[in-house]
């Protein structure tokens, strides 16, 4: 979806809703089902956009931005949660690495420890480094799952 589709939603056909509760924002609801029958843009998936044009809601009305930092928790897919319970265990491999790299990165006193902690947790840990050996990234995976019939660690 472009930009500009998603601008529409600011004059677009459709029926919305703002709603105030309290003094700080608002939020605002949309059916994208139209009157005339025809069909709207698609806009499933595409959260940047949907920032975007909320940052242009902002501006429209001088209200204040609320900021995206992408840090938030993501939620197991439908799949994860089926190898869960085929498998008898009481979460899905995302939200036992997620718990586990949380607890590691809250008790860690550097890069290094960091990475030993998520290792002495029974993590496998792909490091990523810079071109000056500087640590800028890293990948986890909890032994034994693994992908493509057995070719890569999910």
């Amino acid at each position: 979806m472009k930009l500009a589709d998603l601008a529409l939603l600011l004059d677009a056909p459709w029926r919305r809703i703002a709603v105030r509760h309290a003094d700080d924002h608002i939020h605002i609801a949309a059916t994208l089902a139209r009157q005339d029958g025809r069909h709207p843009p698609r806009v499933r998936g595409d959260v940047s956009a949907m920032h975007t044009v909320a940052r242009a809601f902002d501006a429209r009305w001088a209200l204040t931005p609320v900021p995206l930092d992408r840090t938030a928790r993501r939620r197991p897919v439908t799949g994860e949660t089926e190898k869960a319970a085929r498998l008898s265990l009481a979460e899905t491999a995302r939200e036992s690495l997620q718990r586990t790299v949380r607890t590691a990165a809250a008790l860690a006193r550097g890069d290094t420890d960091f990475l030993d902690r998520l290792r002495d947790a029974g993590v496998r840990v792909r490091e990523r480094l810079g071109d000056d050996g500087v640590l800028v990234g890293y990948a986890v995976a909890l032994p034994g799952d693994r992908a493509d019939r057995g070719s890569r660690p999910v």
